[in-house]
């Protein structure tokens, strides 16, 4: 970054900032726009005819990543209960932002129809399996018997999974036993939640942690780089990682050379 900005006014050109915060937060498009007129920028829209066009002639890619984006959003909504109305009042009011908008109206006859197929066919799908075990035992209409449970990959669990679970508990109380690692929380994107394992004693009351902080896979190098960037975020929860040896060695590889800390 510092270098690009020292080009640009080395050269007197212009550089626009743009940032990955804004797209997860949804503002990536209007803030781009903004700083564009800002500089003077004479911006000319295609109509949504033209978008189209160009998308199906030109890039199916376009195409396979619009299908993913529409199958994640309908993947989560399912997993946490929510409809389109839902998903539209909860926009409006936590955030409140256009893309979103024009998104969930895109959605809107996809959801309808996805719906009406799974109706028509007498057919479920993966999280209409889980909600539904949720409401049987809700219902009553299903009896726990366990006395232990356990669960693996705990950090990779979803709103759905939790309540599964926390109604089987209620219904009939059991031991758990939970394996997880924040670290390694990847699956957002189909409905995992972090705070579920961050927050645990919140969600399943008194519970006792067993740690374990060695790994047999890394080099304690790479695990002191790794864990040095992982810890710049303040929501993970901290870890004193051990691994086999204090090797010398570049741990991604010899490069000629080249002299930095880290290779």
């Amino acid at each position: 970054m510092k270098w690009k900005r020292e080009l640009h006014k080395a050269n007197h050109t212009t550089m626009i900032e743009s940032y990955a915060y804004e797209n997860f937060e949804g503002i990536l498009t209007s803030a781009l726009e903004k700083k564009l007129l800002e500089k003077g920028v004479a911006l000319a829209p295609l109509s949504q005819e033209e978008i189209w066009k160009k998308i199906s002639e030109d890039d199916a890619n376009v195409i396979d990543g619009l299908v993913q984006l529409i199958e994640t959003v309908i993947n989560l909504m399912k997993s946490n209960r929510y409809d389109i109305a839902e998903m539209k009042c909860r926009n409006a009011a936590a955030y409140n932002l256009a893309d979103v908008a024009y998104l969930l109206d895109v959605i809107s006859p996809i959801w309808d129809r996805y719906n009406d197929h799974l109706s028509e066919n007498d057919e479920i799908d993966f999280n209409d399996m889980i909600n539904l075990a949720t409401d049987y035992v809700l219902d009553g209409k299903y009896k726990n018997k366990y006395k232990m449970v356990i669960v693996d990959e705990y950090q990779d669990i979803s709103r759905a999974r939790y309540e599964l679970l926390k109604a089987m508990r209620d219904s009939y109380d059991y031991d758990l036993f939970c394996v997880g690692d924040d670290w390694q929380s990847i699956y957002r994107f189909v409905g995992s939640d972090i705070g579920y394992i961050q927050n645990f004693s919140k969600h399943w009351g008194a519970s006792e942690i067993s740690r374990i902080e060695t790994t047999y896979r890394f080099p304690q190098r790479l695990i002191d780089i790794s864990s040095e960037f992982i810890m710049r975020n303040p929501m993970q929860l901290s870890k004193s990682i051990r691994g086999l040896s204090r090797t010398d060695k570049y741990v991604l590889g010899e490069v000629q050379g080249y002299n930095e800390k880290y290779a």
